[in-house]
């Protein structure tokens, strides 16, 4: 059974608060927990990864054991976002602009797919390593029409096992807005 939190949404050039549910479950079998965000024009789910199912994947596409654990060892998420509008609507998302908060540390941005590839160094990792890395990973940048949607994993430069906050921000047609999905937890090593 889900259980259900309340996150604030702002509208940034408001004073009007607006409060909406994020339901949070759990997965019985894998004890992984997915996180929604239902609001107005926008869906957002953020499931756990456990390292192992990163380390596999990226294996699976061809990087060697040493650089698949480079991004299991951050904090990684299998993130969709849906447009969720009837009307001509376009969401915008950008991943510069989502803040991810824990206590005692500055606020930081997700890792983007071209942070990656920079620390990488494209070239050094093979062709067919960097689409792999730029197909999996979530959009830096993206534009949603109404009823469009992508998925993409997520990573934070949070340890294993901690808990953060994430702020989102987007734009739905000339609309800013913001919401917190408050103590995601990110997935640890298996026992």
């Amino acid at each position: 059974m889900p259980r259900r939190l309340i996150i604030t949404l702002l509208l940034t050039w408001s004073s009007t608060l607006v409060a909406g549910p994020v339901e949070v479950a759990t997965d019985p079998v894998t004890g992984l927990a997915t996180a929604k965000l239902h609001s107005d024009g926008i869906e957002v789910s953020l499931t756990q990864l456990l390292p192992d199912q990163v380390r596999a994947f990226y294996q699976g596409r061809g990087f060697s054991a040493a650089e698949s654990e480079r991004i299991a060892g951050a904090c990684v998420f299998q993130t969709v976002l849906r447009n969720t509008m009837p009307d001509d609507a376009v969401l915008e998302v950008a991943l510069a602009d989502w803040r991810v908060r824990r206590a005692g540390h500055a606020a930081t941005s997700p890792r983007t797919i071209e942070a990656w590839l920079s620390d990488w160094g494209e070239p050094s990792l093979g062709q067919a390593q960097a689409i792999a890395l730029r197909w999996a990973l979530f959009p830096a940048v993206q534009s949603f029409a109404p009823g469009d949607w992508n998925m993409g994993m997520l990573t934070v430069e949070v340890p294993h096992g901690e808990r953060f906050d994430l702020e989102l921000h987007w734009r739905l047609g000339e609309r800013p807005d913001v919401a917190s999905l408050s103590d995601l937890r990110c997935a640890g090593e298996r026992p």
